[in-house]
Formats: structure tokens, C-alpha cells, sequence
């Protein structure tokens, strides 16, 4: 497994990067996974199951790898209500 916090695990099983990007600069990576932050936070905010939404959406093994898939599911939960506060105005603003 690559060394960088998100540089992408087995895209085969995980179509996502281990851990979401950190920090206040939005990314690439951000703007690239705008859908997946959207359906993280409508599962969370509907109260599903964390581990059955890391499988259905960002392709986590739970059953293989049950800490790193948390980790992962956290990450971009943590990220993607990074997106819808602060971060949005980050995006439109590097957008003009």
C-alpha cells in the first residue's frame, strides 16, 4: 500500500482513496468525488449503517479490512461535511 494518506488503496476493491484529503485547500480529489461526499452525508444524515453505506458506497471490504474500512468511512464523512461548509466557498471561489 502507497505510503501518501490518500493515495488510492486496490482501486479494484476500494474505488476510493484510504483517507480522504486533509487540510483546508480544496482538491482535485474533492472536486472529482463531489457525488460520493453527497451520498456519505444522505446516508449518515438518514441514519444508516455505517458499514453497510462504506460497502454500497465507497467499496470497502468489510470483512477483509473492518479498521480500514472505518477509517475510510470517516475520512470522507469527515471531508465531505468539510465540503458543504467551509470548503464550498473554496471550490467556487478557485472556480473564478
Amino acid at each position: 500500500m502507497p505510503d501518501s494518506e490518500h493515495a488510492a488503496w486496490d482501486t479494484k476493491i476500494y474505488p476510493v482513496a484510504m483517507r480522504a484529503p486533509a487540510g483546508s485547500v480544496a482538491t482535485e480529489y474533492d472536486r472529482s468525488h463531489l457525488i460520493t461526499y453527497a451520498r456519505l452525508l444522505d446516508a449518515s444524515d438518514s441514519g444508516a449503517d455505517w458499514r453497510e453505506a462504506a460497502v454500497a458506497i465507497l467499496g470497502c471490504d468489510i470483512a477483509r479490512d473492518p479498521e480500514g474500512a472505518e477509517k475510510c468511512w470517516n475520512s470522507h464523512l469527515e471531508r465531505a461535511h468539510w465540503v458543504i461548509t467551509e470548503g464550498l466557498a473554496r471550490f467556487v471561489a478557485t472556480d473564478s
